[in-house]
């Protein structure tokens, strides 16, 4: 039972751990922290002990390395696209959910430019007494900023954690199977658990077309929790009914006539300068 979980049974409802990050870890209180902390103790005692000693300092050293990729690469949208590029080199792009992140930036960016000019607009328009779309320009960029670096904050710990439990589990290491089925880190929650465990099958299928079925369905999931995250800052509720259709001004700053993406070329470059050793 992780962090998470404690907190849900205070406040009933939805509530993903990548909310903890933000403005519902308010909600955590003392209580909640000891609760977590006597499960953790209480799943890591049903492990060998020479086992539970090992998963703690490798959870350690895991939290730590997630804790220099955000460091260095969730400070923008730009250096969020070399983050998600340095994990695809990591994974040798076996797992397609980097690109479609990726892809995902260039949605953001454009939406964006988009909130940008209409912000303009909104200005001019506010001298006239129509400050509504000013408004509505600013809510949209906001809203992107913060689901685009949540997204990043939320996902990369995950696939640092299983990439390092599929190496393990590769080298026939107890500790790669106890790192996904054992006790989690605090902010972690059983859809990041389940996240983890199919980045760990699917690594380690040997066939390379079940391989990439696998990883492909998996990349779908990854993408829905992605989609969790961007509902959150909308303050939707993600089992919510689909909102009416748009008109006027909202419909113009809400469709999206084409997904722009950079071109896909070949290289014989096996690494970018700047990715990240393994």
């Amino acid at each position: 039972m992780t962090l998470s979980d404690q907190v849900r049974r205070v406040a009933p409802g939805e509530l993903g751990s990548f909310q903890l990050m933000g403005e519902d870890l308010v909600l955590v209180t003392g209580r909640e922290l000891v609760a977590a902390a006597e499960r953790y103790r209480d799943e890591l005692a049903a492990l060998p002990a020479a086992l539970g000693a090992r998963l703690e300092a490798e959870q350690r050293a895991l939290a730590d390395e997630a804790l220099r990729w955000l460091r260095r690469y969730n400070r923008s949208v730009h250096t969020r696209i070399g983050g998600y590029l340095a994990l695809g080199f990591r994974l040798r792009f076996a797992y397609p959910w980097p690109v479609v992140a990726t892809l995902g930036i260039c949605q953001v960016l454009g939406g964006l430019a988009r909130s940008h000019v209409y912000g303009l607009l909104g200005a001019a328009a506010g001298r006239l007494r129509f400050r509504q779309l000013e408004s509505m320009a600013e809510v949209a960029d906001d809203v992107l900023r913060r689901t685009n670096r949540g997204i990043f904050a939320d996902s990369v710990p995950t696939v640092l954690y299983a990439m390092r439990a599929a190496e393990l589990v590769r080298l026939g290491d107890p500790l790669g199977r106890a790192l996904v089925d054992g006790p989690l880190p605090p902010l972690f929650d059983e859809e990041s658990r389940e996240i983890a465990r199919g980045l760990v099958d699917g690594l380690g299928e040997p066939d390379p077309a079940r391989r990439f079925e696998a990883l492909g369905a998996l990349t779908h999931r990854h993408f829905d929790r992605e989609q969790a995250v961007f509902t959150h800052h909308m303050g939707a509720s993600r089992a919510a009914v689909a909102l009416p259709a748009a008109t006027g001004w909202a419909l113009r700053m809400t469709s999206f006539p084409a997904v722009p993406a950079a071109p896909s070329t070949e290289t014989s470059v096996s690494r970018p300068p700047h990715a990240e050793t393994a």
